[in-house]
């Protein structure tokens, strides 16, 4: 029964293996709580990028709207600036057409200024018989001199006119060349305006669309981290319904021990050689379970149980069969020993590598210390086989 009882090897590594499983399933719950924690940060963060997006894109709109309302402006104004400057051309032209007349008028106003003179001239030789002719003579060259003075007058005003007009004319052609340029400028900026209105409506989208997914994302690692605690839940009672059976089996096995040892005492004068190897194999696969017990932490153990490989039942057993014959010259005797003494070495440097905290020295040499132990398992089966042969 004992010996069925340490075949069951599973428990060290099982519970191992859940002690782990807990272990990354606690760092797989805090991983998922960060991640689900940064998704859900991300998905705000998208939120409001998607929101000042749609604002970015209804502030450029209004921008369009503002640039499109001054190009109609500007193109407005180069309209006016055109018809001033045909009307500035058409007055120029008038002014030049007023000038002309005028000028006509000054030479008949001239040629009226000779006539009176030589009227006059004329009136003087006709004596009392020309002297109502002579007066008349003299209004006439007086009216003659007072519309050239007049006309002299409003010919500067009508040449200051056109000065002004052909002025204002080069002026609102400068400025309406310089507004045709600057529509054409502006008519570009609309372009690009427009093009980066579309543009930000794109971005505006995808960054909906972002985040859209970063919420449905964020909703799935919530989803995974709720079931991720749930089976770490689950992992941790399955760790304590591991070492529930291993305190069980650990108790079974000491029981099992104790009436085993009442038994052994009886026979422990027996020269029966293959009950005795047997009880030596046995207690070597015990001593052995203590060392997994006490790594479990149910079993209290002392290093003076580990050092000296000679205290030990099989170690005792081998120490007085060195004296028969039968056993003393067996190769596979022999190398018992080499083994036995690897094992004890190797529990030594366990119990303190346990002592020490230093777990990645403990799983290497408990390594080592199965491989030794099995063969010294291996050499007592063949000697048992031997003996059952003779």
């Amino acid at each position: 029964m004992l010996e069925l009882i340490l075949g069951i090897e599973d428990i060290p590594p099982t519970k191992n293996a859940i002690e782990k499983a807990v272990s990354d399933s606690e760092n797989i719950s805090a991983a998922t709580e960060q991640l689900s924690a940064s998704v859900r940060e991300v998905a705000d963060y998208a939120v409001k990028a998607a929101e000042h997006g749609d604002r970015v894109m209804r502030d450029a709109q209004a921008g369009g709207e503002v640039a499109r309302t001054a190009l109609e402006g500007i193109v407005a104004l180069r309209q006016t600036f055109d018809q001033l400057q045909h009307q500035s051309t058409a007055v120029v032209s008038a002014a030049e057409r007023i000038s002309s007349v005028l000028e006509l008028i000054q030479e008949i106003a001239e040629q009226t200024h000779v006539l009176s003179l030589n009227a006059g001239i004329e009136a003087a030789r006709a004596g009392e018989h020309g002297r109502g002719f002579q007066v008349i003579a003299s209004e006439v060259r007086a009216l003659a001199n007072q519309t050239r003075d007049s006309i002299q007058e409003t010919m500067d005003v009508i040449q200051n006119v056109q000065d002004a007009a052909r002025t204002m004319n080069q002026v609102t052609q400068t400025v309406s060349l310089e507004l045709a340029d600057k529509v054409g400028t502006a008519q570009q900026a609309m372009g690009v305006i427009e093009s980066i209105v579309s543009e930000i409506h794109h971005i505006v989208e995808y960054m909906g669309n972002i985040a859209a997914s970063a919420e449905e994302q964020a909703a799935a690692t919530e989803d995974i981290a709720s079931r991720v605690v749930d089976i770490m839940d689950g992992v941790t009672d399955v760790k304590r319904r591991i070492d529930a059976l291993g305190q069980d089996m650990y108790r079974t096995g000491v029981q099992v021990n104790d009436l085993r040892n009442a038994m052994v005492e009886r026979i422990a004068s027996a020269r029966h050689d293959r009950m005795l190897l047997r009880i030596a194999k046995t207690d070597h696969l015990l001593w052995k379970w203590w060392l997994y017990n006490h790594m479990m932490g149910y079993h209290a153990m002392e290093e003076e149980q580990l050092k000296d490989h000679h205290e030990c039942r099989l170690g005792k057993w081998y120490d007085a069969a060195k004296g028969y014959s039968s056993f003393a010259a067996n190769p596979l005797f022999q190398r018992l020993d080499e083994p036995h003494q690897r094992v004890h070495r190797l529990a030594s440097e366990i119990y303190h590598a346990l002592q020490q905290d230093i777990r990645s020295d403990v799983s290497a040499k408990m390594h080592d210390l199965e491989e030794a132990s099995q063969e010294v398992v291996r050499l007592l089966d063949a000697l048992y086989e031997e003996l059952e042969r003779q």
